[in-house]
């Protein structure tokens, strides 16, 4: 209906549907380097401002294996625990006698369950050190971080990388 309704070289593009196909979908928007792709009920209404289970976002998510180097206090329902852990991974440095490097990355703090936020901070008290194992961590990462030996690694999801490399 919508393809009937826009006029040759209209200013806009009716998406392409793989019908009930979900894996091909998936495929071609991974191919086509896509967010995702959108699932809906033929008879699913687009409710404006509102989430609705006949339209679903599909995102395209990739892991990596991190190196936790801090983390930070958490606020409002978090206070008390821990808000974000902050990540880095490791980098060759240039010189083969200095070793290796982080490469500070960004923080997670989404994910977690309060059993599992209680379970990270036991295991990450006994490796407190005062100063940060990672050059470069923006301020507002850095401010009120509790740094940690880099020693435990753990695996993010996540949609894409920032123009910052995070």
């Amino acid at each position: 209906i919508l393809q009937a309704l826009l006029p040759a070289g209209a200013h806009a593009q009716v998406p392409t549907t793989f019908g009930s196909d979900l894996e091909v979908a998936l495929q071609v928007s991974r191919s086509l380097r896509l967010e995702g792709i959108v699932a809906k009920r033929l008879d699913g209404a687009y409710l404006p401002g509102r989430r609705s289970r006949t339209w679903l976002k599909i995102k395209h998510l990739r892991t990596q294996e991190v190196v936790v180097v801090g983390w930070t206090p958490g606020t409002g329902r978090r206070a008390g625990t821990m808000g974000a852990l902050l990540l880095a991974l490791p980098v060759r440095l240039p010189d083969p006698a200095v070793g290796t490097g982080w490469d500070y990355l960004g923080k997670v703090g989404t994910g977690f369950t309060d059993r599992a936020l209680e379970e990270i901070r036991a295991e990450l008290t006994p490796l407190e050190r005062t100063t940060p194992a990672v050059p470069a961590v923006p301020r507002a990462d850095a401010r009120e971080a509790h740094w940690v030996e880099p020693a435990r690694v753990g695996e993010v999801s996540y949609a894409e990388w920032t123009g910052a490399g995070r």
